[in-house]
Parts: C-alpha cells; structure tokens; sequence
C-alpha cells in the first residue's frame, strides 16, 4: 500500500504541475521515477516511452500506466493513472465554468505565453535525454532522421504511419542483420 500511495503521489504531483501535455511530462517523469526514485532504469524509462507513444490515448497517462505497472503491478498502473488524471479532471472542471472570462484576461493570456514557451524547452530536453538513449547506432539515427524528415516535409503524412514504417524498418534491417550474421557464423565454423 506504501508503494501505491507513492506511486499516486508523484504522477500527481507530476500532473499537476506539467503543462502541455505528455511530452513536456517526459523530464519530469525521468527526474522522478529513474534519478529519484530508482523505480526503473534509464533504458525502461525510453521503451516505455516508445510504447506509450504507440498506443491509443494520451502519452502521458500511457507512460504512468505503464511505469506503475512495471512497479507494482496492475494495482500501480491503476494508482498512476489516477494520480496522472486528477489533476487535469479538477483544474478543467473549474476552469470550463469561468471559460470565457478566464481566456479574455490579459494576465492569464500571458501566463499562457510564458508556459508555452517552456513547454517548448521542456519538449527539447526530452528529445536530447531520449535521443542519447535510443539513437546509438547509425541506422536508428538515420530512421530518426527520415521520420524527422518526413514529419517536417510532408504534414500530412500521419504519424502513426511514420511510427508503423519505421519499426517495418527496424524489423526488416535486423532481420537482414541477424541473416548476415548467421551466415558469417555458418562460414567461420565450416572453416
């Protein structure tokens, strides 16, 4: 019950505090579950992230269910998800009844400015974390650079169609990979 209640804990605080969405909760939730706390490692923390992003729903509650899960089961998942949801579910609740004098205000317009911009860089920093993690190799940097590519220069191209052909892309290179591999391993023992 400790760990679930810590769980609940921290992805609310975490969602409470995190503006723009899922991206811009991925250093926090580095911050707190990998440096802090220790729960997972560095390498979950990405698969979960590429997981996350690949599935229906928001990434954000994804990622908590998914490291809640891996934590302390179906019971942590759920604790996470919750702790992720509230504070979104209250702060929207209240906000949609003052809606429309709350967005003509001139000081909340320019706390909105300020929070977009560091949204900004907090998407930044998790694209540098995320991508000294996962970009390794030459070939996960050049699929990295196509889907960039692609993205930037064709908007209309769906994402998920990006995501679908890339790992179509990584299966396909280490099928050849281990084919080569295998076949060099046939060579050397025949030798």
């Amino acid at each position: 019950m400790k760990t679930l209640a810590k769980i609940f804990f921290v992805t609310l605080r975490i969602g409470a505090f995190t503006f723009g969405g899922g991206y811009a909760m991925i250093p926090l939730m580095q911050a707190e579950f990998v440096d802090k706390y220790h729960w997972i490692d560095e390498k979950d923390i990405v698969d979960v992230f590429a997981v996350a992003q690949s599935l229906p729903g928001v990434i954000a509650v994804n990622s908590c269910i998914l490291i809640g899960n891996k934590i302390a089961g179906i019971a942590g998942g759920f604790a996470a998800a919750l702790g992720c949801i509230l504070p979104s579910l209250f702060i929207l609740s209240a906000i949609t009844r003052v809606y429309s004098s709350f967005i003509a205000n001139a000081y909340v317009l320019g706390a909105l400015d300020g929070i977009s911009a560091a949204v900004v860089a907090l998407m930044l920093s998790a694209v540098v974390k995320l991508s000294k993690q996962s970009l390794k190799e030459a070939i996960s940097l050049a699929i990295a650079a196509c889907a960039l590519g692609i993205s930037l220069f064709f908007p209309s191209v769906n994402a998920v169609f990006i995501i679908i052909g890339a790992a179509i892309l990584g299966l396909g290179i280490k099928f050849l990979g281990t084919i080569g591999k295998n076949k060099k391993d046939k060579r050397n023992k025949n030798k």
